[in-house]
């Protein structure tokens, strides 16, 4: 369930959008207006780590890191990680 003042788990890939579409509104609460969304999507679209002088647009690179990663890297990701994974994926309880 949803508390407001509580946590809420969002994974990576459902960002930005799960923050107007449900961290603001359902979670705490807070309802924004047309020009508020236009400003949020615009903040958006400027990769945060970038330079001052090269504020470009993210570029998902996950598939990229996945395909060069070694078998020995991916299985023990897999075994170690996979567990705690799916435990913080059972905790977005805003999917259900």
């Amino acid at each position: 369930e949803m508390y407001p003042g509580k946590g809420l788990m969002v994974e990576y890939s459902h960002l930005p959008s799960v923050i107007w579409d449900v961290a603001l509104p359902k979670h705490f609460n807070i309802k924004i207006d047309d020009e508020e969304l236009e400003a949020l999507n615009k903040a958006t679209n400027v990769y945060s780590k970038a330079t001052e002088s090269d504020k470009t647009g993210f570029k998902e690179d996950t598939k990229e890191k996945h395909d060069i990663a070694s078998e020995s890297v991916k299985l023990a990701a897999e075994n170690i990680l996979g567990p705690l994974y799916n435990e913080l994926q059972s905790m977005q309880t805003w999917l259900k």
